[in-house]
């Protein structure tokens, strides 16, 4: 027999399909995880409370949360360097725009991430899905006579190709590795605080 819900004593994962002609409302659709309180029933049908075990947090969502901190890290520390979006080299203040808000948009990835929110789980993939377009159209259109002006060093084309592209394959990576995990942002809530 399967253990009750805590939070909603009344409810049993196997109560799930019953509702809404056949579709899961009440639980995953691995019956593993209450879909209302995040509770989680694994094999042996023992039922762990999302609230009593906040600190159980899967590996890879610990990986990834460190991850987005660094990318908050690594955009606010090129504020004042030239900042090169879709296409154009931008310089001054309107580089550190940029870059104020790529750097607000990593901070509140990184809380989302935190707090395993839904919505961040689409914002990654939105912004996964805009790095990799922005590099690529970076590529086309600036040329490395540009960066070589830029940083006052020859540019090798290849060089830059091959990192380029590499950069966007490992960010494609990263958001099938995102996408597959969304079981883990199990936090309804639309606000971070």
């Amino acid at each position: 027999m399967m253990k009750p819900c805590r939070n909603l004593p009344g409810l049993e994962f196997r109560d799930v399909r019953l509702y809404d002609g056949g579709l899961d409302i009440y639980c995953r659709g691995d019956d593993r995880y209450c879909r209302l309180c995040g509770c989680q029933r694994f094999e042996d049908e023992e039922v762990i409370c999302a609230e009593d075990n906040e600190n159980r947090r899967p590996f890879g969502l610990t990986l990834l949360t460190g991850l987005y901190l660094f990318f908050f890290l690594l955009s606010i520390s090129t504020y004042g360097n030239p900042f090169p979006f879709l296409g154009t080299i931008y310089q001054n203040a309107p580089a550190k725009m940029l870059v104020f808000f790529d750097s607000l948009i990593c901070i509140y990835l990184f809380i989302g991430i935190c707090k395993r929110q839904t919505l961040t789980w689409y914002l990654l993939l939105g912004y996964n899905l805009f790095e990799i377009i922005n590099t690529i159209v970076n590529l086309i259109y600036i040329p490395p006579q540009e960066i070589a002006k830029l940083v006052n060093a020859s540019v090798d084309q290849n060089a830059l190709t091959v990192n380029n592209i590499a950069a966007a394959l490992a960010i494609l990576l990263l958001s099938q590795f995102i996408y597959r995990n969304k079981r883990y942002f199990n936090n309804p809530d639309k606000f971070l605080f």
